[in-house]
């Protein structure tokens, strides 16, 4: 070596700009913290409660929806029955639509409807177009009769109550 000639054994590192520091490594190195791992946990399980209960109330909805479907059916079964029958004596008037009504019923084999779930509210005699307070005729009248049917869900959700004439329909009420 000449003199006058310094040779360095320093090498200098300039930083690279995507480097990252020691400790940021060994930190990532080391997996994820309690902290985060018990804030994706808590996240996770709150997204599952929200689809859950949107799941039920889904269900539930459907439920009731069927319940009122086989609600209608009901009511247009006892309407059929009734549109067609000649009125009776008012002293058995709503045992016999009763049992004519729920006959029919049967024969739909609607999931848990039965006689229980109809029941005849009332039977008035309908003289010169108004219904009268009371039917008592012993024999069956020649007027028509008012006959009000009331359809409720097995499980009470749904209820309906429904006037017929033996020759026709007069209103519904939810």
């Amino acid at each position: 070596m000449e003199q006058g000639t310094r040779i360095s054994t320093e090498t200098t590192h300039e930083p690279r700009a995507h480097a990252r520091p020691d400790s940021a490594l060994r930190r990532r190195d080391g997996g994820f913290s309690l902290i985060e791992v018990l804030v994706s946990i808590v996240l996770l399980g709150t997204a599952g409660v929200a689809i859950l209960g949107a799941v039920g109330a889904s269900a539930q909805g459907a439920t009731t929806h069927r319940q009122q479907a086989d609600s209608q059916a009901v009511i247009a079964a006892g309407s059929e029955v009734l549109m067609g029958i000649k009125p009776v004596a008012c002293t058995s008037a709503a045992a016999t639509y009763l049992s004519v009504i729920q006959a029919r019923i049967a024969s739909l084999q609607l999931a848990g409807w039965s006689g229980a779930n109809i029941s005849i509210q009332d039977v008035k005699e309908w003289k010169n177009g108004v219904p009268q307070n009371t039917c008592t005729n012993a024999v069956a009248p020649v007027n028509p009769q008012l006959v009000t049917l009331k359809v409720t869900s097995s499980d009470n959700l749904v209820t309906k109550i429904v006037q017929f004439t033996t020759h026709g329909f007069l209103g519904a009420s939810a």
